[in-house]
């Protein structure tokens, strides 16, 4: 009696030699689509994993006059906010920014941004 990997012919039971090798080529292509679909999940954690985690950003400004501000984060999105005087703002994201102009010749601005309790960037005195 032949033997197909392990198998003697009476296993297969009437199935022809072609079918058991599109059968065994068919087991194939799926362990192959599997295996990969496994790695894509695996290397998808591995990089979520090494994204910088969610921040709270305040964005404060010190002013005695009028001034408009464009800030936020890559999660929220950027708005467009005029004002005066001093004023803070949250936002959260991991990614922030923000651009604040003086509207007026007199007066000063200051824009410190703070993220999670540090502060990350303030103007030299």
């Amino acid at each position: 009696m032949s033997r197909i990997r392990g198998r003697s012919a009476t296993d297969f039971k009437g199935i022809g030699p072609q079918k058991v090798r599109e059968n065994r080529r068919i087991r194939l292509d799926i362990s192959v689509v599997v295996s990969l679909a496994m790695i894509s999940v695996m290397g998808t954690l591995i990089w979520w994993s090494l994204l910088p985690g969610m921040a709270t950003f305040v964005i404060k400004i010190e002013s005695d006059t009028n001034w408009q501000a464009t800030f936020g984060s890559r999660e929220e999105g950027f708005r467009v906010i005029n004002g005066y005087g001093s004023d803070s703002f949250t936002v959260l994201g991991t990614i922030a920014g923000a651009e604040v102009q003086k509207r007026s010749e007199e007066g000063y601005l200051r824009v410190i941004l703070i993220r999670d309790g540090t502060v990350i960037s303030r103007p030299r005195d």
